[in-house]
């Protein structure tokens, strides 16, 4: 069985769940158990039955095995866990971020959307990685000890990061009521801003025919660039409060 698996080959097709790095370990181990265990000299009648050679030519294969799958599990569990905690505290910084306007308001409504459609997914990178380092502790596996720390700080930054989306979900009607107004604000001055562009556009001195055309064509450009911008803004406001209407009926 032992030289049916090639550990480093198998490692190169695709990473190992789990259940794999359990089988395999538990598989080896009770193999060179048993062989350890073997009785290495009986009498047989007349003969006395010497098998020492043979246990030592066998147990190198699955050895090698177990020594394999505990050079890859350790790096496999650190990394998931050093990838998890990344995306964690990464969360936790955007969660965390002051909110100063409509626009990082928005981004923020977003995102917790984003985020709370992903836990589950954490939650079971969270159960891997769990699981991974209960691996490499039953069966003796090397991790340096910063390692081992790093692991210890998981549970608790998840859930760290699980209170804050609450938090965050919790005074998302307070928010909403807050940015409303400053959006309508916003959208008042745009009103105003509006009318200013028309008033300029219906100036005097387009529809004088004694102004020059060159005159005229460059107000005329610069006003259109300066409309231009006044309906992406209105394009947005009216986004922002479509979001605004979303995250509200999201928590009725």
């Amino acid at each position: 069985q032992a030289n049916a698996v090639n550990v480093n080959e198998s490692m190169k097709q695709g990473e190992w769940n789990t259940e794999k790095f359990f089988g395999i370990l538990t598989q080896f181990t009770e193999q060179i158990a048993a062989m350890e265990a073997m009785q290495v000299q009986q009498r047989v009648t007349l003969f006395s039955v010497e098998t020492t050679r043979f246990r030592d030519s066998c147990l190198p294969k699955p050895t090698t095995v177990i020594t394999d799958v505990n050079c890859h599990l350790p790096k496999q569990a650190n990394e998931r866990n050093e990838n998890l905690l990344k995306t964690i505290k990464g969360g936790e910084r955007i969660l965390s971020a002051p909110i100063k306007s409509v626009e990082e308001f928005v981004d923020h409504l977003a995102y917790l959307s984003r985020l709370a459609a992903d836990i589950p997914n954490l939650e079971r990178e969270f159960a891997v990685v769990t699981r991974l380092f209960h691996i490499a502790s039953e069966f003796g596996a090397v991790l340096e000890a910063e390692e081992w720390a790093l692991y210890r700080t998981l549970a608790h930054s998840f859930q760290q990061l699980k209170t804050l989306l609450m938090y965050c979900e919790a005074k998302r009607d307070e928010n909403v009521a807050k940015f409303s107004s400053e959006l309508h604000s916003t959208i008042d001055a745009l009103s105003q801003r509006l009318h200013q562009v028309a008033n300029q556009i219906r100036a005097t001195i387009l529809l004088d025919e004694d102004t020059a055309t060159g005159t005229a064509q460059e107000t005329l450009s610069y006003l259109s660039e300066d409309m231009d911008e006044v309906a992406l803004q209105a394009k947005n406001f009216q986004q922002y409060e479509d979001r605004f209407s979303e995250a509200m009926s999201e928590t009725q």
